[in-house]
């Protein structure tokens, strides 16, 4: 009888509980794992796994509310910014801005300028990394900006590789790319923790199978 590979033993963990998840974000929880279903669909050729990406997709959707935090790690700002890297990896089809658009209306309710949480999945590191995401989907789709100037400018005065007249350092800075937002060490993910190692892309299995296809 064949025996599961170390690799499908990862994917059978996440295709058994991650639908199970109450956290509905990119870094931990199913947003990332429906990016790793959607990447490894179009890895295998195989339309099983895209289907399950689609069915996470759905879900995270359908959980969207006006109470969840607009954080990076496990909010809004993640969830908008796994959608735009699907659309802008050609994975799912439709219009950024409409997809989005109450996401960037809850997002330019923050005032930046008083933020002082720096980080990567509460503060502003994450916000950075979401409107860089949306404002490269925008210009893709020759839509307008998703951001009104006065948010644009809020932005430009806290974040110096924003300029309104010329973005492509700041989207040099923020890319719609996953490499510099997974740090897992395959290493630290073997037979002897696998089970009960994390799920999501930070510090979890889908980060280690997204740095196993090369993704």
């Amino acid at each position: 009888m064949a025996t599961f590979s170390f690799q499908q033993r990862l994917i059978h963990r996440l295709m058994l509980q991650g639908p199970l998840l109450q956290d509905i974000g990119l870094l931990h929880g199913k947003m990332g794992i429906a990016l790793f279903f959607f990447a490894y669909g179009k890895y295998t050729n195989c339309p099983v796994y895209t289907d399950i990406g689609e069915e996470l997709l759905d879900d995270i959707w359908g959980q969207v509310h006006d109470e969840l935090p607009y954080g990076f790690g496990s909010g809004l700002a993640g969830i908008g910014w796994g959608a735009e890297y699907l659309l802008q990896h050609h994975f799912i089809e439709g219009d950024g801005n409409a997809v989005c658009e109450e996401i960037d209306q809850r997002i330019m309710q923050i005032n930046v300028t008083r933020l002082k949480d720096r980080s990567l999945e509460t503060g502003l590191e994450g916000l950075f990394f979401y409107c860089s995401a949306r404002m490269q989907g925008a210009e893709k789709q020759q839509n307008p900006n998703p951001f009104d100037i006065a948010y644009l400018n809020d932005l430009a005065r806290i974040n110096t590789c924003l300029a309104t007249s010329d973005l492509s350092a700041f989207y040099r800075q923020y890319p719609v790319s996953l490499s510099s937002l997974i740090d897992t060490d395959l290493a630290e993910i073997d037979e002897s923790n696998y089970l009960t190692v994390a799920l999501g892309l930070k510090e979890g299995i889908s980060g280690c199978l997204f740095k196993q296809i090369g993704k």
